[in-house]
Formats: C-alpha cells, structure tokens, sequence
C-alpha cells in the first residue's frame, strides 16, 4: 500500500458519532485511538458527531476525541444555519 506523502485529513463518518461502546452506528475511542496512532505529523484527524438529547453534548464529544487521541486540544467545528444538531470534532497531529 502506498503512502500519502503530503498532510491530509481523514474523516471518520460513523452514523451518528462516537460512542463509549462502538457499533454499527458509532465509533469507539479505540478506534479513534488507532486511526490517529496511523496518521503522520501535520495529518488531520476529524470525526462526525450528531447530537444527543443530552446538554452539553458537544464538549463532551471534544472530551472523548481528545481522550482517544491523547491531546490536549481538539477544535469543534459547526454550521448551525445549516444543521444545528452536528459537530465535526478534529485534531492536528503535531509535527516532531
């Protein structure tokens, strides 16, 4: 398999985002965990995530995506003119 030589970003699109025990609508954090360990510096991680019915919803989303990567920053991004109830949750792998 050939490597992608310049920086990308990879999109996780689970049907509705991640969840503590991943199935056939979710992602899990492990494996969150193993597509960042994959990726090469300057790479982008970013996973889809719909709302919950619960409150704050989105940071805790950021929480877990920053757990499962093991960062201690993540960005949200949103449109909520255009779908108010999701977020993309995404890091930058650091350069060495």
């Amino acid at each position: 398999m050939r490597k992608i030589a310049k920086p990308k970003v990879v999109l996780l699109d689970p049907d509705t985002g991640m969840a503590a025990k991943p199935g056939a609508q979710h992602v899990g954090p492990d494996d969150i965990h193993s597509m960042w360990e994959a990726l090469r510096p300057a790479d982008w991680l970013v996973v889809y995530q719909h709302a919950s019915r619960q409150r704050g919803w989105a940071e805790r989303a950021r929480k877990v995506f920053m757990r499962s990567c093991g960062v201690s920053a993540a960005v949200v991004l949103t449109a909520p003119r255009i779908a108010w109830d999701v977020v993309f949750v995404g890091a930058k792998k650091p350069t060495l």
